[in-house]
């Protein structure tokens, strides 16, 4: 029994110290692939064509220093991509890309073709990397493949001053922000900031009234898209910052109920803001008046 106990615990130890330390790339090898497993590429689809460069980079480096030549990547296209070559897109060139001596990164190339996207229902090219010609180059299996989301975008302008009206239907909650504001996140051109989440405000901002929260940051940042007068929300922490744990999503059915009244401008926003190690939802609605 003890004999059985002792190889247990060293068992357990073994596994502990072969599968959770860090592993470093080989001395010899360079290490070549997408530095993100997803992309999400926005263009206003009003633009009959535009080009489309997905990087394919050096991620870890033989000797901690750039090849001495050039590196040759093979690349393919998966059978599991929804948008059609010659339809959404065309490829650009050759299926290589090469990364010269001296540099990081390298592109494959493609044309897009916006007016064919449908922008409630983004396709998707998905690349994966098949060979590299190179001293000591290698693909990593982790970085290999590449889902790339064409994300057709309108011109959007909802920059501006709101007044805020945020309910929690389910309780009756409601907050009020009279200073609600949204900027444009620079170098977009649909993508937005509003200042408040639910019933938190930030620092530097004040509380517009009774049963509000004030969290340790500037900004409660609220992250969204315009997608052609719909609203869209990714994941996100609370605040859209890091440091909090509570997420804040958006479900397809909140999705669709998300939209920017064209005779008003008035924007209503159907989100969730998740509690108690996110295992609690609360379900918000925002409608936002514009100044």
């Amino acid at each position: 029994m003890k004999k059985l106990l002792l190889l247990t615990v060293l068992s357990l130890g073994f596994l502990s110290c072969n599968d959770d330390e860090p592993q470093a790339f080989g001395p010899n090898q360079t290490i070549v692939g997408f530095a993100e497993g997803k992309s999400t590429k926005p263009y206003l689809t009003d633009v009959p064509s535009a080009s489309l460069n997905v990087p394919i980079s050096l991620i870890g480096f033989a000797n901690e220093a750039l090849p001495a030549g050039e590196v040759v990547v093979n690349w393919s296209i998966d059978p599991s991509s929804t948008a059609i070559d010659g339809v959404e897109y065309t490829i650009d060139g050759p299926q290589v890309t090469s990364i010269s001596a001296g540099n990081t990164t390298g592109t494959a190339n493609f044309l897009v073709y916006p007016t064919t996207f449908d922008s409630t229902a983004p396709k998707t090219i998905v690349i994966n990397l098949t060979t590299v010609v190179s001293n000591n180059a290698i693909i990593g299996e982790q970085f290999k493949k590449i889902v790339v989301t064409l994300q057709g975008v309108c011109n959007s302008q909802l920059q501006g001053n709101y007044s805020n009206y945020t309910t929690i239907p389910a309780f009756g909650n409601i907050y009020t922000f009279p200073d609600e504001v949204w900027i444009k996140r620079e170098g977009t051109v649909s993508d937005y900031y509003g200042n408040h989440v639910g019933r938190f405000y930030g620092t530097a901002q004040v509380a517009g009234g009774p049963g509000q929260t004030q969290l340790a940051v500037p900004i409660a940042y609220l992250a969204f898209t315009d997608v052609c007068d719909k609203i869209k929300l990714n994941q996100q922490f609370l605040a859209d910052n890091p440091g909090y744990s509570n997420i804040v999503t958006q479900d397809a059915t909140q999705y669709a109920a998300s939209f920017v009244d064209p005779d008003t401008g008035i924007v209503t926003i159907h989100y969730s803001v998740w509690f108690s190690n996110n295992t609690v939802e609360r379900k918000h609605v925002g409608v936002y008046t514009p100044q």
